[in-house]
């Protein structure tokens, strides 16, 4: 205070020696008609005055836009931190399956700021969980405007129309992230997903393909022949005929293990009139995978054409490159059985008898063997063996992948899904001896057994 005191005593006995030394005056012009006489040193005066009055006015601006700059910094971080906490407690509590409380938390965080994305995503997740599908997708569109760029928000709202069994909706929305980014792996195996769960299977045909492209994994081509097949099949069904069966043999060119394939394709000639090309199908597949479904094919059309002499020549070729396979030595004795072959049944099928594999099929034709040729005694033996299987032999088919059991055969097992999995044996295979390979958590089973003799097709 001092200081400035000294100061200002200084400054007017400065302008007082200048204003001895510069006893002048000087007219001030205001206007064209107007003016003023004024001292020089009050002139200089003046200037000083207005300077100083504009630096101040500067200096007072700057501070207040300061304050309030400082001002709004803390409201926002004081706002940041209560989102960050509510936020932090409800998805503890989602996280934690208490949906409830996760809400009222979510709500508080959207009162102080109505667009923060991470919370619109949780709450619309939170209703989800509480099956309140309506909400979830009115909260997961509301997330969508607020951030239109972001996929966070296509991908949950997806999650909400499957939960809702919306599935076009659900279709339309990985579309529309497909056109943000359309190589997004995930994007496009949801779509195919939903594709294949409708049948569509030329959509899901297109887009295993571009998945395909860019992922080249064994699983991927796998899914790629299967989603061919269906798709060639499909396209036959509607009358497009020649694009349907160029679809199959694509497929049997892609995996030559993939027995549908080979089996649609021969029915396909079957249905036209053309029976040598069908047999020249399930010929070359069975020499191409082994698959004795193919010889069971070959079987019943054989006989139906009044040839059986051909079947058996192809299941002794077969038994002469492979003379330990138990089931090609079966399914012979089972076809001079259906032939009314007994001796040569007998022959055959007897020397299966000490094998260590559950076979009940086996005692039960053995057991008729015998009562046709009146041999009560063994007869009754080997009814014995075969439990409770009904006089008719029906072997049936099997997926080892889920233990599915049925008379019908099928590209696809309508239990678990999967393509290319029935098998026909007449061993009797639990989910504990499935081979490692095709081994995976067995359903639970059909409350009445095979085993109890159903009437029916079958090999």
């Amino acid at each position: 205070m001092r200081l400035f005191l000294l100061v200002f005593i200084a400054l007017i006995g400065l302008i007082g020696y200048f204003a001895y030394l510069n006893p002048g005056k000087l007219f001030l012009n205001v206007s064209r008609t107007a003016s003023y006489e004024i001292p020089l040193v009050a002139f200089f005066l003046l200037s000083m005055g207005v300077g100083a009055a504009l630096v101040l006015l500067f200096v007072a601006v700057r501070d207040a836009r300061a304050a309030i700059r400082n001002w709004k910094v803390r409201r926002l971080q004081k706002q940041e931190t209560r989102i960050r906490e509510s936020y932090t407690k409800g998805a503890q509590a989602l996280l934690g399956g208490r949906t409830t409380t996760a809400i009222g938390y979510f709500q508080e965080v959207l009162r102080v700021d109505s667009g923060h994305l991470p919370t619109l995503l949780r709450l619309g997740e939170a209703h989800r969980q509480e099956k309140d599908w309506n909400e979830a997708i009115r909260i997961h569109r509301r997330a969508r405007t607020s951030d239109e760029e972001r996929l966070e928000p296509l991908f949950a709202l997806t999650e909400d129309y499957l939960a809702a069994d919306r599935l076009e909706d659900a279709t339309g929305v990985l579309r529309e992230i497909l056109e943000k980014d359309p190589t997004n792996p995930v994007a496009m195996r949801r779509l195919r997903d939903l594709y294949v769960k409708r049948e569509r299977w030329e959509e899901a045909h297109q887009i295993q393909g571009r998945i395909v492209k860019e992922n080249r994994g064994p699983a991927e081509y796998t899914l790629f022949t299967h989603i061919r097949y269906e798709m060639g099949r499909s396209l036959y069904q509607k009358g497009e005929r020649d694009k349907g069966k160029r679809l199959l043999k694509t497929a049997m060119k892609m995996d030559q293990n993939f027995l549908p394939a080979f089996v649609m394709l021969g029915d396909f000639h079957l249905q036209e009139g053309r029976p040598e090309e069908a047999v020249a199908i399930w010929e070359k597949g069975y020499e191409q995978n082994g698959n004795i479904i193919l010889l069971h094919r070959l079987e019943d059309l054989y006989l139906q054409q009044g040839a059986p002499e051909k079947i058996i020549w192809i299941y002794r070729q077969a038994l002469y490159l492979k003379p330990d396979d138990i089931v090609l030595r079966f399914y012979l004795g089972k076809l001079y059985y259906r032939l009314e072959m007994l001796d040569e049944a007998q022959a055959v099928l007897s020397e299966l008898d000490g094998t260590d594999l559950p076979m009940p099929h086996l005692h039960k034709i053995l057991g008729n063997i015998h009562e046709r040729k009146e041999e009560w005694t063994r007869a009754a033996g080997e009814f014995k063996k075969a439990l409770k299987l009904r006089k008719r032999v029906i072997v049936p088919y099997y997926c080892p992948a889920c233990d599915y059991h049925t008379f019908e055969w099928s590209g696809r097992c309508p239990r678990c899904g999967e393509w290319n999995t029935f098998s026909a044996s007449p061993a009797f295979l639990q989910p504990d001896v499935v081979p490692p390979f095709r081994k995976r958590k067995a359903l639970p089973r059909l409350e009445v057994s095979y085993m109890e003799g159903l009437e029916g097709g079958g090999p």
